[in-house]
């Protein structure tokens, strides 16, 4: 494409990339996109989630490499000289090797894939197996081995898990 005889003319190639030429030097300015449609984008997500969807708890977890200086390590089940755990299932950090194990519990809407599941009952309560997706809001981003916790019920007073699934 010559621009060079095209002194003052804008060209627009796309949304994202325009091209200006003036007195035969070209310059091409690369538009971001604005904050306003961001914050409709994610405003109609969340309408849709809040439509189709229904509200739940993020947990999200310790993880290292966001805290691996920061949280001090769990003094029930960390060892210093493998540093590792020595329990997945501690009690006290969940298994993340962290001094509480949860970082932040956030409430969210979200949309869930249902499917017929089995449920087995053991020692700490009723679980469910399965393998399902989840939407969410964009915000918190969820990491792997953060928890996503149905709600089945809430109470009515004020809005806090009555019992859940998940």
């Amino acid at each position: 494409m010559a621009v060079a005889g095209c002194a003052g003319l804008v060209c627009g190639l796309s949304h994202r990339l325009t091209v200006i030429a003036r007195r035969g030097c070209v310059v091409v300015r690369v538009d971001l996109t604005e904050p306003y449609a961001i914050r409709q984008a994610r405003e109609a997500v969340r309408d849709s989630l809040r439509s189709h969807g229904e509200e739940c708890v993020l947990l999200h977890m310790y993880h290292v490499n966001e805290v691996q200086d920061v949280v001090p390590r769990c003094p029930a089940c960390y060892d210093d000289v493998y540093k590792q755990g020595e329990r997945y299932d501690c009690p006290r950090c969940y298994g993340t090797t962290f001094d509480g194990g949860v970082a932040r519990v956030h409430r969210a809407w979200a949309l869930f894939t249902d499917a017929q599941d089995v449920e087995t009952f053991g020692k700490r309560g009723l679980w469910h197996p399965i393998a399902s997706s989840v939407q969410t809001e964009p915000f918190p981003d969820l990491w792997q081995r953060d928890y996503v916790v149905r709600v089945a019920r809430w109470s009515p007073p004020r809005p806090h898990p009555a019992s859940a699934r998940g």
